[in-house]
């Protein structure tokens, strides 16, 4: 699989862009994980989650999605695979760039 990730490194960019758009990068990372035994993040969130099943409902709003998926880029652009922090920052802007626009929306403006 780092085979396989590695050749990426000579695509055109072009080619690199289309990949990181239909997350590739990101499905290829999951990939190999599973198959070198690593648990997904869903795994380790929960292995962490101290409510143990007790969640509220919580209000949420364009301003707490926002705050999160901003601390979210900013955990992500730790990640040590560049190729793997490059997509996730990447997917992560354009959810912020879809809330801005939510609320944009909802706020009337353009």
């Amino acid at each position: 699989m780092h085979y396989l990730s590695d050749l990426t490194d000579y695509m055109s960019e072009g080619a690199r862009k289309k990949l990181d758009e239909k997350d590739i990068t990101l499905k290829m990372a999951k990939v190999t994980s599973k198959l070198e035994g690593k648990h997904t993040l869903t795994e380790i969130g929960n292995l962490y989650d101290r409510r143990k099943n007790q969640r509220k409902n919580i209000d949420i709003n364009d301003d707490k999605l926002f705050s999160s998926f901003s601390f979210l880029t900013r955990m992500t652009e730790e990640h040590p695979d560049n190729k793997v922090k490059k997509a996730l920052v990447n997917k992560m802007d354009n959810l912020l760039e879809k809330i801005r626009n939510h609320k944009k929306e909802e706020n009337g403006e353009d």
